[in-house]
């Protein structure tokens, strides 16, 4: 069911009456987030719009975690796009969770573009950069991108985990190779 906007915002209201705790804000989104609730999440935006208090990254990243967390891929692109207008820098964290976005949603062109987009943007790269985009390669049994993506992050400075090298794996698994 939908939550009823006027009873959201008036507990907003309620709970945070100067509408200035950021800190506080970025934790209920997170822990929405969390709990994929991603409408009142939604509504939590809508609430700091109404209130002109603008956003930060922190809190963009919250709802964007949330969308990767519920397959919401078009949302997260459609947030971090707003993020951009509104001239709020993002960070490696935030750009991870829309290409986590995407290949939860087994959108793995999307994923690609995205992460594309973010080496031109000169964000910095992480493991969970290389192993989400490789992930959605996966997914999509695209064993031959997969396979550019690792030799791309084997030239970076990036540490690597379990979870980048298994994603690797399966890619050339679901691939046949």
């Amino acid at each position: 069911s939908q939550p009823d906007s006027d009873a959201l915002f008036v507990a907003l209201d309620d709970a945070f009456p100067t509408g200035r705790e950021p800190g506080s804000s970025t934790r209920l989104l997170s822990g929405l987030a969390k709990r994929k609730a991603l409408t009142l999440a939604f509504g939590v935006l809508s609430w700091h719009r109404k209130k002109e208090l603008g956003l930060n990254n922190h809190q963009y990243s919250a709802v964007i975690a949330a969308c990767a967390r519920t397959s919401s891929w078009t949302e997260a692109l459609q947030l971090f796009s707003e993020m951009e207008h509104s001239k709020v820098e993002s960070d490696t964290i935030t750009a991870n969770a829309v290409i986590s976005a995407c290949e939860k949603s087994s959108k793995w062109c999307q994923a690609m573009q995205f992460f594309r987009a973010m080496m031109q943007s000169q964000l910095e790269m992480s493991t969970v950069t290389f192993s989400s985009a490789i992930s959605a390669c996966a997914k999509a049994a695209k064993w031959e991108e997969a396979a550019q993506l690792f030799n791309v992050a084997m030239q970076s400075k990036v540490q690597f985990n379990a979870t980048f090298f298994n994603a690797a794996i399966s890619a050339c698994e679901k691939g046949g190779q």
